[in-house]
């Protein structure tokens, strides 16, 4: 039997799952394949900037119920946020381990918090369809559809679109 949850803010709710998986599947899965890369190239400065990156875009996603009320007007107010205001103890050890001096080996428990990490912010999510890695060979076309699914739902309650109408077209 399907539990029914009660949704008392549609808005919001659409607003940080649609936001929040658009985030992961642009960016933040992009940038764990960064970050392989990168340690697999041998350029630690890169995967320490990328590993970063992917903590702070990991902030605004679990920031996004700390931030305040969804204006009417939008979504700008989550973007033009400080994630680093509300990061959470987990979110915060790893930056600093990441600000520290790594060597290669250093790398690797970062990757495993990264990987933790990411795992964690799209299960706060509570999307109930997995979420496809657009750089993967089965992913890109999985990722156009659950967009432009989203896309009529955002609309639907008056929130900007995740991506442009444009790019979603068929």
């Amino acid at each position: 039997m399907t539990e029914v949850k009660a949704i008392p803010d549609l808005r919001h709710w659409l607003a940080k799952r649609g936001f929040g998986a658009a985030f992961l599947i642009i960016r933040i899965h992009a940038r764990l394949d960064d970050f392989e890369g990168a340690i697999l190239g041998n350029q630690h400065a890169l995967a320490v900037d990328v590993a970063r990156e992917i903590v702070v875009d990991c902030a605004y996603i679990r920031a996004f119920d700390r931030i305040g009320p969804l204006p009417r007007s939008g979504i700008e107010w989550w973007l033009s946020a400080e994630p680093l205001e509300h990061l959470d103890d987990r979110s915060a050890d790893l930056l600093r381990q990441i600000c520290l001096p790594v060597t290669q080996d250093g790398l690797v428990p970062i990757e495993t918090g990264l990987r933790a990490l990411v795992a964690e912010t799209e299960a706060l999510l509570d999307v109930p369809v997995a979420l496809p890695i657009v750089r993967d060979r089965n992913g890109y076309f999985p990722a156009l559809r659950l967009a432009r699914e989203w896309l009529a739902l955002v609309e639907s309650v008056d929130l900007p679109p995740i991506m442009k109408k444009e790019w979603l077209s068929s």
